[in-house]
């Protein structure tokens, strides 16, 4: 069942390497060209973009992006993130999942001033542990989600992520 869900998953996965404009729901998002093997694919997993990196560790990192048309009307500000923490350690109890600590909230501007508050928390499942980080950018006053996952193994693609992150522009 597993490797019908990866041919799946493959097939569903178009190559991404040159700057793109991604058709949201609400608006469109502007990525910057994304890091060598990197591939995107459309509506998967709730999400209406998911980019994948490259297999590393027999795993793949993913940063996805959501934008539900949400309009921000009201100071941005994330920094509370108590109910966010009593959601996931819920859930991790839940699925039998370790959560091993969370990471405080930050908050930066991008290339194009759109502010970006993220947090993330990093937890351990099945022997492989795991960082998790919740991004929310104000994109000319509306909320664009995006959530990266990857195995803390493969630390080194949070960079290319914050890479994509620091460049991303929108229009709505």
């Amino acid at each position: 069942m597993f490797r019908v869900y990866l041919f799946l998953l493959t097939l569903l996965v178009t190559n991404f390497t040159q700057a793109s404009e991604l058709k949201m729901r609400y608006g469109s998002l502007h990525l910057p060209q994304a890091p060598s093997g990197w591939e995107m694919s459309h509506q998967l997993f709730g999400f209406d973009y998911v980019l994948f990196s490259p297999k590393s560790h027999g795993q793949r990192s993913s940063l996805s992006f959501q934008s539900d048309g949400v309009k921000v009307t009201h100071e941005f500000d994330l920094t509370e993130v108590s109910e966010y923490k009593k959601i996931k350690e819920e859930w991790a109890k839940k699925k039998g999942i370790e959560l091993l600590r969370f990471h405080p909230p930050s908050v930066i501007e991008n290339k194009y001033h759109h502010q970006v508050q993220s947090f993330s928390f990093e937890y351990r499942h099945n022997n492989h542990q795991y960082l998790e980080t919740s991004v929310y950018v104000n994109c000319r006053s509306h909320l664009v989600m995006l959530k990266s996952l990857l195995l803390v193994k493969n630390r080194a693609h949070t960079e290319q992520i914050n890479r994509i992150i620091e460049r991303l522009d929108c229009e709505f």
